[in-house]
């Protein structure tokens, strides 16, 4: 966990104000059964989430902990989800070849005080199922969201 200004692609996905650019950058890799399956980053507003540095490896649920230590509750977020080929360094975090598929998502969440965070996260594909579930008011097109 390292505080930082925000890079331009942070700055801009979140909305932040030239003079208050400061975020926290957050990065984990994830593991199941004792292998690596996703490196995450996450850019965070650093006013939402005050010294967040000193929390370095005390949490592997970022939201939970969020919820717990800041009282901070998500309202809302956007997350697109495409695929990549893994490069060299991700190949050898994520113990893949190069190459490797990997989906690749971007989030960007909402707390009733506004954008919170930027996120990225790079998933081994064979080792990750995406679900969404669709009620038949989404299905039938009542929701104006699919027609």
């Amino acid at each position: 966990i390292e505080a930082l200004p925000a890079p331009d692609f942070v700055q801009d996905a979140l909305s932040l104000p030239p003079k208050n650019r400061l975020v926290y950058k957050v990065q984990r890799v994830q593991c199941a059964d004792g292998l690596p399956i996703a490196m995450v980053v996450n850019y965070l507003v650093a006013s939402q989430v005050p010294s967040l540095d000193k929390y370095v490896n005390t949490f592997s649920g970022l939201y939970r902990f969020l919820e717990r230590q800041y009282d901070i509750k998500l309202t809302s977020g956007w997350e697109f989800i495409s695929a990549i080929n893994a490069d060299f360094i991700e190949s050898q975090i994520l113990r893949i070849p190069m190459g490797a598929p990997l989906l690749y998502t971007k989030r960007i969440t909402h707390t009733a005080l506004g954008p919170l965070e930027y996120g990225t996260s790079k998933l081994v594909a064979d080792k990750y199922e995406y679900s969404v579930y669709l009620d038949g008011r989404v299905l039938n097109g009542e929701t104006g969201l699919a027609k």
